[in-house]
Formats: C-alpha cells, structure tokens, sequence
C-alpha cells in the first residue's frame, strides 16, 4: 500500500498546526488501514516420536513433547506455498525435520532441533521447496 500525504508543512511550523496535524491523522488512517486483528496461533500439542504435518499446522505451532528423538514430517503437497510452521521442541527427545521425497529442505547447519524448548521454523518457498532456520544443531 502507497500512502500519500500533502506536502503543505512548513519548515518551523508548529506541530500542532492544521497542516501538520492533517498529514499526522491521514498518516495514523493510513497505518490504522494495514493493521488486522491480533494473530492467534494455533498449537498442535504432540507427544509421539512421528507426526506427520497437516494442512491446519500451515502458519501454527506444532509442539514434539517427548523423552526420546522424534521426527516432524513434511509430506508432498499438503501445506500451501508461503506458509511457515513454527516447530517447538517441548520434550528432552531431539527433534528431527524430515522432507518426503522429493522435496528439498534447505538449512544453515542440520535439520535437528539443539536441545529442549529449541524452537525453529519451517518455511514453504516454493513447490517442493523449504527452508529451516532457528536454534538448530
């Protein structure tokens, strides 16, 4: 979105003068016009050593709470291109993030989470294409 404003302040003119404060309420309109309602996320509490991402977990939280390692799975062609998931690693059990193949899952160092409450997000970028970033190993 593209906010115009006059161009009709002076240099030195006071705040609160009509024009300066035209251009501050048009401004706070324009800003009031891009904000939405707060975002409620969504979290998927598990507590297995698989889980299988779904269509509801795109632009959530999925929570691995587990002792042993266990493995977040993203299938082909369920959650849709732009999403994120957040991955939080709730439990002492490492957490891996495993594409189906053939999708390629790109990562600054591993596709594991560090250590326990580890969180880290999964980004949709294109078809086929994912991208890890967060406290990994």
């Amino acid at each position: 979105m593209t906010v115009s404003l006059p161009n009709n302040i002076q240099d030195g003119q006071p705040l609160t003068s009509a024009p300066v404060m035209a251009n501050f309420n048009a401004l706070v309109a324009a800003i009031n016009g891009l904000v939405t309602s707060p975002v409620n996320l969504t979290i998927n509490a598990q507590t297995g050593t698989a889980y299988t991402l779904v269509a509801a977990d795109a632009n959530n939280i999925v929570t691995m709470n587990n002792s042993a390692a266990n493995t977040v799975t993203i299938p082909t062609g369920v959650l849709p291109v732009g999403c994120a998931v957040v991955i939080i690693q709730m439990g002492a059990g490492q957490t891996t993030i495993a594409p189906t193949s053939p999708a390629a899952l790109y990562n600054a160092s591993s596709a594991k989470t560090r250590a326990q409450y580890s969180v880290v997000v999964l980004y949709h970028l294109a078809s086929g294409v994912w991208l890890l970033s967060g406290d990994m190993a």
